[in-house]
């Protein structure tokens, strides 16, 4: 029937892709607006749904999202429901697929009435325990976990979890893309240790349905790589995301997008480690490969060069990623439009890195038209409004203005309470950054308790060791040495250094930014003997991480020379 694209339908609609490549010598993408759909129309109703249905798959596969894709599907729509009757079954199969073309697009709100009808009718046709039932509630669950409503989203995962079990059996592969669907909401949730088990489940159904070798195995590996790399577990990430690449390039081809998403994971993964010099190889890798295979518009283009800008800005090397910033915006702006998240999230990369160089002016017109988008196609409780909240909090933190920066940042924290629950990561940088502003205005009796819960937050969901528990413990200290608790603040610098050499390595620059911390206290203290190889350490970690023009190595020259100026050492000091 009409909802399976059938052979005749694939056959016929790629030698039409041919004839218009042969005929216009040009990318056939450009082209297909103006043929296209005069063509479609002459066929008969089954060919022709056949045929939109196969042609927005190709057009979905190569990042078109925009007008040709619309059109195709509300024709897909319009035909099966003049054909077929309003709650025939082909009739769902057409909304569901223009929902997820809205979803694609960010358009959420248009995307939401289309999915919860294409389910009704499902559900009256095939009836609630129909697998293609499952299938319209993972959807609709996907779509409200991009809308941040996770309380909506997990009973849809667990009610199309239990209809695909017991009508394909707990093995069936279609299960273990359910299994991976809630997985992914645990994830985000920040309750590792409930996606844990359900990541491991669906690799090993994929591995006996299909083989170790099959790409949809490479994806079970990334995913369970990339919840390892997350909860800070780098040594069992890395393997995994090795073997999912050895996958993809011998399934696939070296030039395979997917093979390009796997040098991306990697280069993320040496990223959190320091390992830029590693990260900045794949990530060049994956771009090649994104250009080559979707041409240098695709939305996975705009994806890899914030990456890569993300990289050079972590190096301090703001030449060279601030045109990459700008162009990933244009990409996401042209592919997706001006209202998509991808689009805001890229404004305010952007905005981030001209607050790093000082330039306040330019930041600020770009957070705020980023938090305006959020606003208007998320909704007020969803996360990302909420880091929309706190970038712009950040800024007037940065800028001294504290009367601003308050109540945004306690605006944001009580989204992410709400969103997320109290115990997710997020909740702990917000509380460990309203914590820093209470710091430096001197009001220490507000900051400590929410650093001693930021810290908490992390021990339990990622354990003693992982860096995040460095950072509020290196927060926890700065507030005592701040208050001359040098008692208090000398143990927990202690601890963050040994914590950082262990996770990150003992050349990575969060090592250095903790040796500064540990020197300055010393300084404090006039104990200048411990002081002074604990800068020189620092410098020497900034200078072979980052780069000696980088600011980090700057600022600690420049402590250097306060170290010595104390100890009136004035030649040394210039």
């Amino acid at each position: 029937g009409p909802s399976a694209i059938t052979q005749i339908a694939a056959l016929e609609l790629w030698s039409f892709w041919l004839g218009v490549e042969d005929q216009c010598g040009v990318r056939v993408e450009e082209q297909l607006e103006k043929v296209f759909p005069e063509w479609v129309e002459s066929l008969n109703i089954e060919r022709e749904l056949n045929i939109c249905f196969a042609a927005s798959a190709l057009l979905n596969q190569a990042g078109r999202y925009g007008l040709l894709n619309k059109q195709l599907l509300l024709r897909a729509v319009s035909i099966s429901e003049k054909s077929l009757g309003l709650d025939h079954p082909d009739v769902g199969a057409s909304l569901n697929l223009l929902s997820l073309l809205y979803d694609a697009q960010g358009q959420y709100v248009k995307a939401l009435p289309l999915m919860n009808r294409a389910l009704a009718i499902r559900e009256k046709a095939l009836g609630v325990d129909h697998p293609d039932v499952g299938v319209s509630l993972n959807n609709l669950a996907g779509l409200h976990q991009s809308l941040g409503d996770y309380g909506k989203a997990l009973p849809l995962n667990e009610r199309a979890l239990a209809i695909l079990e017991n009508a394909l059996g707990r093995d069936h592969p279609d299960v273990a893309g359910s299994l991976n669907n809630l997985a992914s909401l645990y994830h985000d949730l920040g309750e590792y240790g409930k996606a844990l088990p359900l990541n491991e489940r669906a690799w090993a159904i994929r591995q006996k349905a299909w083989g170790k070798e099959h790409p949809i195995v490479g994806e079970s590996l990334n995913n369970l790589a990339l919840l390892y790399q997350d909860q800070g577990d780098y040594g069992k990430a890395l393997p995994l995301y090795e073997r999912a690449l050895a996958i993809f390039k011998k399934a696939l081809g070296k030039d395979h997008p997917d093979v390009g998403a796997s040098f991306n994971n990697l280069a993320s993964l040496y990223k959190d480690q320091g390992g830029y010099g590693k990260a900045l190889l794949l990530n060049e890798r994956a771009l090649t490969i994104y250009e080559k295979a979707y041409g240098k518009d695709h939305r996975d283009v705009g994806t890899c060069l914030n990456n890569l800008a993300g990289l050079y800005e972590e190096q301090g090397a703001y030449g060279k990623a601030l045109p990459l910033f700008e162009q990933a915006l244009a990409i996401y702006e042209k592919a997706l439009g001006k209202n998509h998240r991808y689009f805001a999230m890229s404004l305010n990369n952007l905005a981030k890195l001209y607050q790093l160089q000082g330039d306040y002016g330019k930041a600020l017109p770009l957070f705020v038209r980023a938090q305006a988008i959020t606003e208007r196609s998320m909704g007020k409780n969803h996360p990302d409004f909420a880091n929309s909240l706190h970038n712009l909090a950040g800024l007037y933190d940065a800028q001294g203005k504290y009367k601003k920066a308050l109540p945004l940042f306690v605006q944001a924290l009580g989204i992410r309470e709400k969103a997320l629950g109290p115990n997710h990561l997020d909740v702990g940088t917000s509380l460990n950054d309203l914590a820093g502003l209470y710091k430096t205005t001197k009001y220490y009796s507000k900051a400590l308790p929410l650093l001693m819960r930021a810290q908490g937050i992390a021990e339990k969901a990622m354990g003693k060791d992982h860096p995040n528990v460095g950072t509020s413990l290196n927060n926890l200290a700065g507030l005592y040495k701040a208050q001359g608790a040098y008692g208090k603040a000398l143990p927990l610098f202690k601890r963050t250094l040994a914590i950082y050499k262990k996770a990150l390595g003992k050349n990575h620059r969060n090592v250095g930014t903790c040796l500064n911390n540990l020197a300055d206290l010393y300084k404090a203290q006039g104990v200048y003997g411990k002081a002074l190889p604990l800068f020189e350490q620092a410098l020497a970690i900034y200078e072979k991480a980052l780069g000696k023009d980088h600011p980090s190595v700057a600022g600690t020259l420049n402590n250097l020379a306060g170290l010595y100026k104390a100890q009136s050492e004035y030649t040394k000091a210039l």
